[in-house]
């Protein structure tokens, strides 16, 4: 009756998180590209309009898949928050950790955290996490570096719009040098092959700078908060609810010199 009352009392205390990234990640993302759509509308309408190196479209496309790609990595750490919690949950209910939790669970951060842990506590009694959170964490963020890739990825090709736009205009001038005082629609296009060329590095900059430097710059960040929030809350309820338990099944294994784990407790 003890036992059982103690298991209530824990899973009362386990309280779903309330914490949303996606909803988080939804008011920055409107809040930030509504502000730049507003101010500069014209000015990447008429950058995707007069534009003819392609730059421009590549970053817009670019920035499209990366910010499709930023909205799937912060729906996969919600995801990943509330299987921690479902399977914590089950743990509670059940008051011991098994061989058929791990194997009929759904794969999750948790999941295999918890198998590194038994893993752990079949050679050493005193289990330890701290290596194991470094590692989970390195683990995440190598999934979410690709964000942080594009995002400098458009700030490079901006640069290299200015550069190309900048080789243009030097172009178009040697034509109007070429032509002044002879031909005057020789001129003309050189004019305007220098102005083409002085608007693509103009545009192809401020494309790369919105979209690149500041837009997913700040989701990225958004996303990188919710994943250090993410790994604490896991490693919270390893230390709290199922590395007690491991410690105590691997002393008693220890003391009484069985090498077989009592699935009771903690999985063979």
């Amino acid at each position: 009756m003890a036992e059982s009352k103690s298991t209530h009392e824990l899973t009362d205390t386990l309280s779903e998180p309330k914490v949303n990234a996606f909803r988080e990640w939804m008011i920055y993302s409107v809040i930030f590209t509504g502000l730049i759509l507003l101010l500069c509308g014209r000015l990447i309408y008429l950058a995707l309009l007069s534009d003819v190196t392609g730059i421009c479209i590549l970053i817009l496309v670019l920035f499209i898949c990366a910010l499709a790609r930023n909205a799937w990595d912060v729906s996969y750490i919600d995801r990943q928050r509330s299987l921690a919690h479902q399977q914590v949950q089950e743990l509670i209910k059940s008051n011991k950790i098994s061989a058929a939790f791990l194997k009929n669970s759904e794969p999750s951060i948790l999941r295999d955290h918890l198998l590194n842990l038994n893993a752990i506590a079949k050679k050493d009694p005193m289990v330890s996490q701290e290596n194991l959170v470094v590692l989970m964490q390195s683990k995440l963020n190598a999934r979410l570096r690709l964000t942080e890739l594009a995002s400098s990825m458009l700030v490079t090709l901006g640069l290299v719009g200015t550069i190309v736009g900048l080789i243009g205009s030097v172009g178009g001038i040697s034509v109007v040098v070429e032509a002044v005082g002879s031909n005057r629609d020789q001129l003309m296009s050189g004019m305007r092959e220098t102005l083409g060329g002085m608007g693509t590095a103009f545009y192809t900059t401020l494309l790369g700078a919105l979209f690149g430097g500041i837009v997913l710059r700040i989701l990225s960040s958004v996303v990188n908060s919710h994943a250090d929030s993410l790994i604490a809350y896991i490693a919270e309820l390893a230390e709290v609810y199922m590395v007690p338990t491991l410690r105590r099944s691997s002393r008693k294994r220890t003391k009484n010199g069985n090498l077989e784990i009592d699935v009771t407790e903690v999985v063979s």
